[in-house]
């Protein structure tokens, strides 16, 4: 994985932010917030447009969707068990999204401009659809997550680490720009799709790992069931 820091830009106005928070959430240094800890917040969380959003989840807690789309940035921490059960979306500029043990049931879906870092680092977490189309999408599954498909089309980099034990059980699907899949002990079952990656990288470096043979950019970059952009000049467009 490549690792960065979600980095919200936009300046602080805390006037605006107290004009448009609501339903449930709290201005706090011009950030509206949904502190969800410990409060179960069982009704939908819709993130206010144009400042950023932070959402916070304890142990059962955000039982609906959570909506982030219209928000500046957004920061969605389902960090207690079996909490974040509904569908979440989030968007503006910088979207982070971390998904602790059995959380995160439902679909991922991230449509930020710059960049979305997702971690779905607990055990049988997102075990739903994850689909990613920012700039730059970094998603980490940890044990026995990540079973549904995913879709990551950013125009310049999908890291996806699914080095952690039978993680990414589905069909792994990368647009146009860098792809870069690593799998562990029993990981990557369904195929990696990747024949439009300007390079593609495909590392199934674990026992039992990418039981089906990655589709790569090319017949030149393909290592067996996973792929390299480093084999021939024609693996790796990539401006």
């Amino acid at each position: 994985m490549i690792d960065g820091p979600v980095i919200d830009a936009s300046p602080i106005d805390a006037p605006r932010c107290e004009s448009v928070c609501s339903g449930g959430g709290t201005c706090v240094n011009g950030t509206c917030t949904f502190d969800c800890v410990g409060t179960l917040c069982t009704e939908p969380i819709t993130c206010p447009a144009g400042v950023p959003c932070t959402v916070n989840c304890g142990l059962n807690s955000c039982t609906k969707a959570i909506d982030c789309t219209a928000a500046s940035s957004c920061q969605i921490a389902c960090t207690g068990g079996q909490s974040c059960s509904g569908p979440i979306s989030c968007g503006g500029d910088t979207c982070s999204v971390t998904c602790a043990g059995d959380s995160c049931d439902q679909s991922v879906t991230c449509t930020a401009a710059t960049r979305c870092d997702l971690e779905c680092t607990g055990g049988q977490s997102c075990s739903n659809t994850v689909s990613c189309s920012a700039a730059t999408c970094t998603l980490d599954c940890g044990p026995d997550s990540c079973d549904g498909a995913i879709t990551c089309t950013a125009g310049t980099l999908c890291d996806i680490d699914c080095s952690s034990s039978q993680s990414c059980t589905g069909t792994i699907g990368c647009g146009t720009g860098r792809c870069a899949v690593a799998c562990g002990n029993g990981a990557c079952d369904g195929k990696v799709g990747c024949t439009n990656s300007c390079a593609c990288d495909v590392a199934c470096t674990g026992t039992s790992s990418c039981t089906n043979a990655s589709d790569c950019p090319g017949v030149l970059c393909d290592t067996g069931n996973g792929c390299s952009s480093t084999i021939d000049a024609v693996c790796n467009s990539c401006p």
